[in-house]
């Protein structure tokens, strides 16, 4: 599943591809992506097929694989998902999903992707040696405003950054795990030449 959203998200790839993600999504499908939002089955496909070589030269490494639980015909797994361009490395997420099989095939039934957050740096107390001393701040001071970045936050493109185009189907793809980013500095389409990240 994850070859093909690759080779779909990073390639100009034939039909066939986008049919076989389709094929592996169970009719029920649902997925809670990354920014939050609750799709079904039609809005997912929608976002993926508008994002057809959005990320030009991405992959997608899967990792840490755990099955939580199994029963009857349900199966829950857990794993950890990043895309990559080249050596850059965005959108990690641990993803929880829940398959349907029959003992032959497996069916995606829902997905649900959290963004992992950037490993925190550990604080210092004491400034540097020659440093000025910073003014210490009051119980009655309002606490400074930082964007969704400096905050760890998802980094929110744009539906025409995502896609070339507009619509709904773009602004859902933005939160799509194999698009969303969690990342700071993530390159959109219009950034990318060679599959090396610019600007």
């Amino acid at each position: 599943m994850h070859f093909d959203l690759a080779e779909w998200l990073g390639s100009d790839a034939p039909p066939k591809v986008f049919d076989r993600i389709s094929g592996a999504l169970d009719e029920g499908f649902t997925s809670v992506v990354t920014t939050g939002q609750t799709v079904d089955r039609e809005t997912f496909l929608a976002g993926i097929w508008s994002a057809r070589n959005a990320l030009a030269g991405a992959e997608i490494e899967v990792s840490e694989v755990a099955e939580i639980a199994r029963s009857g015909q349900l199966i829950v797994v857990r794993f950890v998902a990043e895309n990559r361009i080249g050596a850059v490395k965005t959108g990690g997420r641990t993803v929880t999903a829940v398959l349907v099989t029959d003992g032959r095939t497996y069916l995606w039934r829902t997905v649900h992707e959290t963004p992992v957050p950037e490993t925190a740096q550990p604080i210092t107390t004491e400034p540097p040696a020659g440093a000025p001393l910073e003014r210490a701040g009051t119980v009655d001071e309002e606490p400074a405003e930082c964007s969704a970045v400096e905050a760890g936050g998802d980094v929110a493109v744009g539906a025409d950054e995502q896609s070339g185009g507009g619509g709904e189907p773009a602004e859902v793809a933005e939160g799509l795990g194999e698009l969303g980013s969690g990342e700071e500095d993530v390159a959109g389409p219009d950034q990318i030449e060679s599959g090396v990240a610019v600007g």
